[in-house]
């Protein structure tokens, strides 16, 4: 499959491959990528994972024991997934924003999810639509805005590092750098699962106590 239109252009903005080997998905990864699989092959063909948009947003790659977080530990139950109980279910997580809400591929669509909440909200319906949004509201949809003014003042985000609010988004946090701090992604959302499952069910405006294991 070519590459052309958005995806290409989305590319042309991005950095270099993050695993230099052909990508390698496996018969899971494939399952839950559902009728988008062969879009997301050819994309991981042509650049198997990499960052955009001032390393905003992250999209993983496909390989094996490369000591790079892949697709197939990515989505892995043990990770984090298992926190969010079934809100994932039928999710493909391969990529994610600044602040380490995931995008995912769910029956033949792309969503993003609130890593909060645990909502999904279908966003387009093929990677090439994905990609047209990325590419048109990037500074705030996938936080490079944010993410220049924290380089600005406080240097390159490492590896394996997204921003996460002091106080949650969900919660009145805002999208700004004082609000922030770098945090490691696991760590991030295997407690933001347990927040989802507190708070995802209730409607806007309700008084909550967080209890946190």
């Amino acid at each position: 499959m070519a590459l052309t239109g958005s995806i290409a252009q989305l590319l042309s903005l991005a950095s270099n491959s993050l695993v230099d080997a052909p990508p390698l998905l496996s018969p899971r990864v494939l399952r839950l990528a559902g009728d988008r699989a062969e879009e997301l092959a050819a994309l991981l063909r042509e650049r198997n994972g990499f960052y955009a948009f001032e390393s905003a947003l992250h999209v993983f790659p496909a390989a094996e024991k490369t000591g790079v977080m892949d697709l197939e530990q990515w989505n892995s139950e043990e990770l984090w997934r298992r926190g969010y109980g079934t809100m994932g279910d039928r999710c493909l997580f391969f990529a994610e924003d600044l602040y380490g809400f995931p995008f995912a591929l769910r029956d033949g669509s792309v969503f993003s999810m609130d890593a909060e909440t645990g909502k999904l909200t279908e966003i387009a319906k093929d990677l090439e639509g994905w990609a047209k949004l990325m590419l048109a509201e990037h500074p705030a949809l996938v936080g490079q805005a944010i993410a220049r003014q924290w380089q600005e003042m406080r240097g390159p985000i490492a590896a394996g590092k997204r921003l996460f609010p002091g106080q949650l988004f969900a919660l009145g946090g805002k999208f700004e750098v004082a609000n922030l701090a770098e945090v490691d992604a696991i760590k991030a959302m295997k407690l933001r699962g347990s927040i989802a499952r507190q708070i995802g069910h209730l409607p806007k405006g309700t008084k909550i106590e967080l209890k946190f294991k």
